[in-house]
């Protein structure tokens, strides 16, 4: 049998084969995450040298995106998933992670206002004031939180994973978000609004009960949910802990961590239970809850101060401060900064980054569509899931709650509109 030179064609066969591609996929990823890895430490070091708190900031967003990419939990979900999919499996976690959060960060308050370390006049500033046109707003998000499926942290991590459709609405976010600044200050001339802050109200005793009896209830509407449509869990976790105590070598233990940190999936408990920790320590750090959505509305106007944009006729000083304030020295930047690096170098490591494209022209109008209500909605109540809904309920501020059943209500009026455009 004559022999057959390794010719172009044969070449050409052989890169057509699907295991070939996936390595060559594989060993591209692999050193696109090195190079990430080496942007982001060298960020790191220069937000270092600017601001300590920052670069604390940048490594809890880090952490935070890796644990939102990998984990079976979604904030958005918490509200979306009861009106579209009947599952309320998010919203009993979400409780879990209120819980959680009311006796830790109130904690921390009692803790630190002892020693004399906590600004407690400040921080009388953080909670969200209520008025009718936060009302109307939460229900522009809460449609737009339909049609885009997340706010915050869901749009960054997509946007870092390089899904076109999310990039078009990120930037729709943005224009959403500034004019919705505009929109909101023009509107509180004639409403005006207030705080409703349970320890200023009726004092830290009675404010712990009120907070214990609205959790209770938010407790039962999450578990009857559960109980009528079910609840799983995606794999069992082995714990870094449970690793550590088992009598591996140094060797085998090391790379069965790795693997939990790395490629493993983190399953819901797990997950909000490190959410939970890093919220508590930002909160410990920068005396203010943890948040992405409005932080990434700044970096929105940023771009548009830096593309010639006069954005100080519509923000508000503190805001327009922000804005001004240098990129590295930012916190909450940062942290929005940590979170898109985080999002993204876990599915690089994992060979599973796969950046898209928009489909369709009705795939492209929901995005629109669905990223400026958000922008334009999170303004009006200053903030998003995490900020607006899960940071005002543990620190005790009755707006988490206010804001609630607008947001179903926003959910429940863009529910057809959202089918037809999946249709």
């Amino acid at each position: 049998m004559a022999y057959k030179p390794f010719n172009q064609e044969n070449l050409r066969v052989l890169r057509s084969t699907s295991d070939y591609s996936r390595q060559r996929s594989k060993e591209s990823q692999l050193a696109a995450a090195f190079i990430l890895g080496i942007i982001g430490s060298i960020l790191f070091i220069v937000v270092l040298m600017n601001n300590k708190i920052a670069a604390l900031d940048m490594i809890i967003g880090i952490i935070f995106g890796s644990v939102m990419y990998r984990g079976d939990f979604s904030f958005s979900a918490n509200l979306r998933n009861p009106v579209y999919k009947h599952s309320y499996k998010f919203t009993l976690l979400f409780w879990k992670m209120c819980v959680l959060t009311t006796i830790g960060l109130n904690g921390i308050i009692f803790i630190k206002t002892k020693l004399g370390l906590f600004d407690y006049e400040a921080y009388l500033s953080q909670p969200t004031p209520v008025s009718p046109y936060f009302c109307l707003a939460a229900t522009i998000f809460g449609a737009g939180l339909m049609l885009l499926g997340s706010a915050g942290t869901g749009l960054i991590k997509k946007c870092a994973n390089g899904k076109g459709d999310y990039i078009l609405a990120l930037i729709f976010y943005f224009l959403g978000s500034y004019s919705g600044v505009f929109v909101r200050e023009l509107a509180l001339k004639y409403t005006g609004e207030r705080t409703f802050y349970l320890p200023e109200m009726f004092g830290w005793g009675k404010a712990l009960l009120i907070q214990f009896i609205l959790l209770s209830i938010y407790f039962q509407i999450a578990y009857k949910g559960v109980k009528k449509h079910g609840f799983y869990e995606k794999r069992d976790f082995q714990t870094i802990p449970s690793i550590i105590k088992r009598r591996y070598t140094l060797k085998k233990k090391l790379s069965l961590i790795t693997n939990e940190l790395f490629l493993k999936g983190i399953e819901a408990n797990a997950g909000i239970y490190i959410i939970t920790i890093l919220a508590l320590i930002y909160f410990f750090f920068n005396s203010k809850v943890i948040a992405t959505a409005m932080p990434l509305s700044v970096f929105g106007y940023k771009l548009l101060n830096n593309l010639g944009v006069d954005v100080s006729n519509v923000l508000t000083p503190a805001v327009y401060k922000q804005v001004m304030t240098p990129f590295f020295k930012q916190k909450g930047l940062m942290l929005v900064v940590g979170f898109a690096i985080g999002s993204a170098f876990v599915p690089l490591i994992r060979a599973e980054y796969k950046p898209c494209l928009i489909k369709s022209k009705k795939q492209a109008l929901t995005m629109i569509l669905g990223g400026f209500m958000v922008g334009f909605g999170v303004q009006g109540i200053y903030g998003a899931n995490i900020g607006e809904v899960y940071g005002a309920i543990s620190m005790l501020s009755l707006s988490g709650y206010i804001i609630i059943p607008f947001i179903l209500i926003g959910l429940f009026l863009a529910k057809p509109l959202y089918k037809w455009l999946l249709s």
